[in-house]
Order: C-alpha cells, then sequence, then structure tokens
C-alpha cells in the first residue's frame, strides 16, 4: 500500500491539533511582506486556545492523515448555512508533504468529496 492510498480525513481532536502544530512550520512562500514572516514556535497553551476559539466559532475541523500521521488540517469556516456557503480552509504541516497532491490537489478535497 503506498502512501496515497493512506490518506483520510478524521475529525480534528485537540491531541490531533497538537501533533499537527507540533511539526508545523511557517511558509515564507506565503508572505508578499517578508518583514512580516516569523518561524512558528510550537506552545501547547496556544494550541489550546485556537482549538477552543475554532469550535466556539462553529467550525467544522478535520485532520487530514497520511496512514496515522497528522499532516494538515481542513476546516469549513465562515459559514453561512442560509446561503449554503463557506470557505474551506487547508492547511498542510511542512514542506515534506506540500507539492504531493495531499491538499487541494486529488487528496484532502477529494476524500472530502466522499464524506
Amino acid at each position: 500500500m503506498n502512501e496515497r492510498e493512506r490518506l483520510s480525513l478524521s475529525d480534528m481532536t485537540r491531541e490531533r491539533c497538537h501533533a499537527f502544530y507540533r511539526g508545523y512550520e511557517s511558509d515564507p512562500a506565503l508572505f508578499m511582506d517578508m518583514d512580516r514572516f516569523q518561524p512558528f514556535a510550537y506552545r501547547p497553551e496556544w494550541v489550546d486556545a485556537r482549538f477552543d476559539a475554532h469550535r466556539q466559532q462553529g467550525r467544522l475541523m478535520f485532520a487530514i492523515l497520511l496512514g496515522e500521521r497528522v499532516i494538515g488540517e481542513l476546516e469549513f469556516k465562515q459559514m453561512d448555512r442560509e446561503a449554503g456557503t463557506c470557505v474551506l480552509g487547508i492547511a498542510l504541516q511542512n514542506v515534506s508533504v506540500k507539492g504531493k497532491g495531499y491538499g487541494y490537489g486529488s487528496g484532502a478535497a477529494g476524500a472530502l468529496l466522499c464524506v
């Protein structure tokens, strides 16, 4: 079985959120103003506060798993149930999993369509 076959989505738990952010690296390519770029530093209290805030905002949060390893997060946010719209956010953990189709390629977004 190759890694591609083991890609899945699962409910984002607090434990999985910590696993994601323990290995998370900020991507400088996403910053237009490099003066604002700062490397990410894992802080358990920040992860807990972020997890709680996103749950309280009603976001639907999923972990992107490669086997048992958390490699990303997928969220539905800014949901307007009346209009039937939302914003889909996908973040991958670091460069080791980027550019392989695990996010928007055919990976997490494709798994989402199968749910």
